[in-house]
């Protein structure tokens, strides 16, 4: 991992996550909280900044259209305390829902993004 990764990873995890963190709290009604695995982020300088840059945001609105009523703040409160995510050469995002844990693979560095409607509608039906 270069120094710019390590800075990078360093920021995110003690600024950025707080940050959205308290963002999902709002929007939720419920604490959720990020969990990461930064071994699969390993030599991937762009998948980091994809995380940070358009991946966060995307879960954040996804959350704003499941949790737009007091249906599906209730259906996150019940089902979700976690989202774990972890860099992965997946063509389309794969995302789980079990055990309290909300598990989002994907390619943060990927020019083919999914948009917060199509992650809201796939993370609904799981609900």
């Amino acid at each position: 991992m270069s120094l710019t990764e390590k800075r990078l990873i360093k920021r995110i995890s003690e600024e950025v996550i707080p940050q959205r963190e308290a963002e999902l709290l709002e929007i939720a009604g419920c604490p959720l909280r990020y969990v990461l695995d930064w071994t699969y982020f390993l030599g991937n300088a762009v998948a980091v900044e994809g995380l940070e840059q358009w991946g966060l945001p995307t879960i954040a609105q996804a959350f704003r259209h499941i949790c737009g009523d007091d249906v599906g703040r209730a259906a996150v409160s019940a089902s979700i305390q976690a989202i774990r995510l972890s860099q992965w050469p997946a063509v389309w995002p794969t995302g789980t829902l079990g055990d309290g844990n909300l598990d989002l693979l994907w390619d943060w560095g990927a020019e083919r993004r999914f948009t917060p409607e199509q992650l809201a509608e796939h993370l609904s039906a799981q609900l």
